[in-house]
């Protein structure tokens, strides 16, 4: 059966709507090796339409919230009037997301278009990609001998030099 990717959006704080892939039916995640429905994209529009946070209780006693639109006196949905650089980064941010949702569409229905060449430089590149403080913790986490300070060490000294900023592999 063909996996459906579905690009969606869902409101969030700031007048944003955050982007996000729907998968039907569930795929596994190869990071934690758990089924997963959605893949957020951290990926944001400005809305069009005004909205507000209502907070509530759910049956068990918690505070949740809930992004409800305002509506205007003939009950339509009240606009936001956007400026020209929100619109255009609107426009490109949808582009970019909608390449991504095509890309992943691709990896999951037509395995064949890919050869094998092709999934391992995909691999590469995604491993480049990885912050590279967080790949150093995990090797230090493996090393569990007698230099397993000095690995400790020298992560502290990583985290310290980089200021917690990302530090991509391939840099």
């Amino acid at each position: 059966m063909a996996t459906k990717v579905k690009l969606r959006q869902k409101a969030i704080s700031g007048n944003r709507q955050s982007l996000y892939l729907d998968f039907y039916p569930a795929i596994i995640n190869p990071e934690t090796g758990q089924q997963t429905r959605r893949e957020f994209l951290n990926m944001f529009l400005c809305n069009e339409i005004e909205i507000e946070e209502k907070k509530y209780f759910d049956d068990k006693g918690k505070e949740q919230k809930r992004f409800v639109t305002i509506l205007d006196k003939k009950g339509e949905p009240k606009k936001v009037k956007l400026n020209p650089i929100d619109k255009q980064h609107n426009k490109e941010t949808l582009q970019t997301a909608e390449q991504i949702r095509q890309k992943r569409d691709n990896e999951l229905n037509k395995p064949e278009i890919y050869t094998g060449y092709e999934k391992e430089q995909l691999k590469i590149k995604e491993k480049g990609e990885l912050n590279f403080v967080e790949y150093f913790k995990k090797l230090a986490d493996k090393r569990k001998s007698s230099n397993y300070d000095n690995w400790v060490s020298a992560c502290h000294y990583l985290n310290s030099f980089t200021k917690g900023n990302k530090v991509c592999r391939s840099e």
